[in-house]
């Protein structure tokens, strides 16, 4: 599993305060959450969080990784909704080629309804 994944795990467990809770946020089955954050702790060779049958907590370790975890995966979200915000808008220069005819007709039809009424300097 890649390391933003096992981050994403790990911070779902601490915020439902259960692997439980965690797994149903992240709509996969508690083993699958269990064996995410054994592995995380494996890879880091610490452990994040002290389990018992009643309860999950942080150990401080466990802590310091949530709160980068957490600004991590919010930087990445970022970084996603910026690159897929450059093609929401058209940008750029659009030429079109027309002749007179079609473009007094047609495409200046189009520019005035994209842009609203335009006036040009007459030369």
């Amino acid at each position: 599993m890649d390391r933003l994944h096992l981050m994403s795990v790990f911070v779902a467990v601490v915020e439902a305060e259960g692997f439980a809770g965690g797994a149903r946020k992240l709509h996969m089955s508690p083993p699958a959450v269990t064996r995410a954050v054994a592995a995380l702790e494996e890879r880091l060779g610490v452990k994040l969080l002290n389990r018992t049958t009643r309860y999950v907590r942080m150990t401080e370790a466990g802590q310091k990784y949530y709160e980068d975890a957490k600004r991590i995966i919010a930087l990445a979200d970022e970084a996603d909704d910026a690159v897929l915000g450059i093609n929401a808008e058209p940008r750029g220069q659009l030429t079109v080629t027309a002749s007179v005819l079609f473009g007094r007709l047609f495409v200046m039809l189009g520019v005035v309804e994209y842009l609203g009424p335009v006036n040009f300097p007459v030369l």
